[in-house]
């Protein structure tokens, strides 16, 4: 094991890994890490349940909440560095 992190809310679907960093869907919302230490590095500010996987497309994180909503995220080229934006 390299890290391990507990969550107080389920993780809901299988975990997105791009360019160094863990997205996670859970009962808490977005949650982003960084692959190598287990430091987090961002969340979505708690906006409810994801419902599905996580996915990176062309530096854009798409996300589905279980309330419906689908919002398009874009993600720094330093991930590490900032959060992403909400487009």
């Amino acid at each position: 094991t390299v890290w391990m992190r507990a969550l107080p809310q389920p993780v809901i679907a299988p975990v997105t890994l791009a360019n160094g960093v863990l997205y996670v869907s859970s009962g808490l919302g977005g949650l982003a890490y960084n692959a190598q230490t287990g430091q987090q590095l961002w969340d979505d500010g708690g906006l409810g349940t994801l419902y599905s996987q996580p996915v990176i497309v062309d530096g854009v994180l798409y996300t589905t909440y279980f309330s419906g909503d689908v919002i398009a995220w874009t993600v720094p080229a330093n991930a590490a560095r900032g959060r992403p934006n909400d487009r």
